[in-house]
């Protein structure tokens, strides 16, 4: 009976501590970077991995849709038809690159001048210069998109 009744407190003990952890307030820094995320759509590294898996570049999407009052779906849609949600597309025949794919006579150029207009636009957005970062690809686009419903003009 003793050592049914101790198995019970000793199980009843770790199923405690285990829920305790479970619920235990987030990290300083776990904290800061879901801030990050909900504040600037950085959803990267979800996965420890460099750069936006497509997964990532939904979640982005979805972020910037909400933020620049564009429809979801729209957004999304465009997304998949470009580069099916790739951040690392590009177009074998006229170099268009990232998830909505820039183009133009130079298209990671074209891209940058983009990102500049967005970064002076867009305090603290920290968009940056490859067409080929998901996010900055995402979120310059779909800020385009939200002022035109074109990301091409």
């Amino acid at each position: 009976m003793i050592r049914k009744l101790t198995g019970l407190l000793l199980a009843g003990t770790l199923m405690t501590a285990a829920v305790g952890f479970m619920l235990a307030p987030a990290s300083a820094d776990s904290a800061r970077t879901i801030q990050d995320r909900e504040r600037w759509g950085r959803y990267g590294s979800l996965d420890g991995k460099p750069g936006l898996n497509q997964h990532e570049v939904r979640l982005t999407i979805r972020w910037a849709a909400e933020r620049w009052d564009v429809p979801v779906a729209t957004a999304l849609a465009i997304a998949e038809r470009e580069s099916g949600f790739n951040a690392r597309a590009v177009n074998s025949s006229s170099g268009a690159c990232g998830v909505y794919q820039a183009y133009g006579p130079d298209p990671q150029r074209t891209f940058l001048e983009r990102v500049r207009k967005f970064n002076r636009e867009v305090p603290n957005g920290n968009a940056g210069p490859s067409c080929f970062n998901g996010r900055s690809n995402v979120i310059v686009h779909v800020r385009i998109m939200g002022r035109s419903l074109s990301p091409w003009d």
